[in-house]
């Protein structure tokens, strides 16, 4: 966390500008206002080193403004982004992993192939209530996803329009980021990654396998180590998908 801290220096006795003035020579006022600064630290410094008093230094900071910054509100964009990427951590990671083991990639159709997947779309992203203003903003960063069925507004007055046209909308464009971070998922070298898992295992329990070929390693190690090769082989592949996730 930071804290902006400012100090109102005196430059020289000229009116203040009014708000839409040309300041002339602002870069030479702004070095003028540096000097003023280090002349007063200067004083402050040899009075102190002086006196052992905090008078001039209480003087100074008394009057400082300070400033808790804040990070900026995230786009509508960057909340979609935030969302996709919570879908696969938070709510199908153990079944994408699974459809990468079982498959070789993982399914991007959340209404099919994952448990509840429809419902849990709905109920964390789609089903939330927009201001007008807030429906407004979000079509206008969405608006390469903005939602076109009429039929699920007909009959409704103008604010609810634009609610619901937004809540689709928004979960148009969270529905692209998934199916997009499902590709790269599915860009994940699998065999590569059940090789080191066989390797680990096997070097862990100085078993020696330099007959078996690397394509076929793995299952050896499977079946005669079970368990621990599928939940070692499981956590890679949820570490790789969370650096994805990012």
């Amino acid at each position: 966390m930071y804290a902006t801290i400012t100090i109102e220096i005196k430059l020289n006795d000229e009116p203040t500008p009014e708000h839409n003035d040309y300041i002339n020579d602002e870069y030479y006022l702004h070095e003028q206002a540096k000097q003023i600064l280090k002349s007063k630290l200067a004083t402050i410094a040899i009075n102190f080193t002086r006196t052992k008093q905090l008078n001039e230094i209480d003087e100074l900071t008394e009057y400082c403004g300070v400033r808790i910054d804040k990070k900026p509100r995230p786009t509508y964009y960057e909340l979609t982004e935030n969302d996709a990427k919570m879908l696969v951590t938070d709510y199908f990671m153990d079944e994408i992993v699974n459809q990468l083991i079982e498959n070789g990639q993982a399914s991007d159709d959340y209404n099919n192939d994952y448990d509840n997947g429809d419902s849990i779309f709905h109920e964390t992203i789609v089903d939330q209530d927009y201001s007008t203003d807030e429906a407004i903003e979000l079509l206008s960063n969405l608006s390469e996803f903005e939602e076109e069925d009429s039929g699920l507004w007909e009959g409704q007055d103008w604010e609810q329009i634009l609610s619901i046209k937004a809540a689709y909308t928004y979960g148009n464009a969270v529905y692209d980021i998934w199916r997009k971070l499902i590709e790269e998922i599915n860009e994940i070298d699998i065999e590569m990654i059940r090789i080191e898992t066989a390797n680990e295992i096997t070097n862990k329990h100085k078993w020696t396998h330099e007959t078996i070929p690397n394509d076929e390693l793995y299952e050896f190690v499977e079946m005669s180590f079970g368990k621990e090769a599928t939940e070692l082989l499981k956590k890679k592949l949820i570490n790789e998908i969370k650096e994805i996730c990012k």
